[in-house]
């Protein structure tokens, strides 16, 4: 791609645009670019973080979407993004209720624990003398306030972890 340029002579098409021969150059569509020398509007790719559009123009990659070299993918399984425009896959953060595994997926919050943000965090612990059976929690609202006159230890996971207290008797849970 050649255009002529202030003094008739032939410069290379510059970075951004497309030249197909003759006078001048054009400028590729907006948030897309070119390498030098480009010579036809389909040497311009969108720009990281959007995505070709059925009509050949640049669109911002939506949130749960990430978009590498103009093409729109989903995060993977129990993964969201937080803003428009992500360029690609480490974007993707592990959902509320989700935390990171050594695998690098995103999995459930075990029991006895929740996490209300999207990231890559470790879920909270209930508290000491509370528990929760739930799975996958996203909020701390989950964690049950044991009964009057037991404790439980922080994590707990079902009533029948709350202990008698001291100077306490009967059934525990």
């Amino acid at each position: 791609g050649f255009a002529k340029g202030i003094l008739e002579l032939c410069d290379v098409c510059g970075v951004g645009y497309f030249c197909p021969g003759g006078m001048n150059s054009s400028a590729c569509p907006a948030m897309s670019s070119s390498l030098t020398g480009s010579s036809k509007i389909s040497d311009c790719s969108c720009k990281a973080g959007w995505y070709t559009g059925s009509a050949g123009i640049c669109i911002i990659c939506e949130t749960g979407f990430y978009c590498e070299r103009a093409v729109k993918t989903r995060c993977p399984a129990n993964t969201n993004t937080t803003q428009l425009g992500s360029p690609d896959s480490t974007f993707c953060k592990c959902n509320p209720g989700y935390t990171i595994a050594s695998n690098s997926t995103c999995q459930k919050c075990m029991a006895g624990t929740y996490k209300t943000m999207i990231g890559q965090e470790s879920c909270n612990e209930c508290l000491a003398n509370t528990y929760s059976g739930n799975v996958g929690a996203v909020s701390v609202d989950v964690c049950t306030t044991c009964p009057g006159g037991s404790t439980s230890l922080s994590a707990s996971t079902a009533i029948t972890q709350c202990k008698c207290k001291v100077g306490y008797a009967g059934g525990d849970g």
